[in-house]
């Protein structure tokens, strides 16, 4: 999934659901996107693993990349059980 930013194209994290923010930098950098979108639980496991947002903004700017958005789930309100945790979690 890509989003345009004012840089050209950007990599929404969906697309490598699961894979640790560092690395995700590192291959939407490599491939040539100028920006990022990433998802709440992609943030939340970064600070888990002591990420700041000092760090991530210095990590994006060493990977010439801009935060496009933040992506939250929808949808998750007035679910329930596996459906609630599998929107919230993305």
């Amino acid at each position: 999934m890509v989003g345009a930013t004012a840089r050209g194209l950007g990599l929404h994290a969906f697309t490598l659901k699961g894979t640790p923010v560092p690395r995700l930098l590192e291959l939407a950098a490599r491939a040539g996107f100028g920006g990022i979108e990433l998802r709440l639980a992609d943030l939340d496991a970064y600070a888990s693993a002591g990420g700041t947002p000092q760090a991530l903004a210095r990590a994006l700017g060493d990977a010439g990349l801009c935060l496009i958005r933040i992506a939250f789930p929808l949808g998750w309100q007035g679910s329930e059980g596996v459906d609630r945790r599998d929107r919230f979690e993305g």
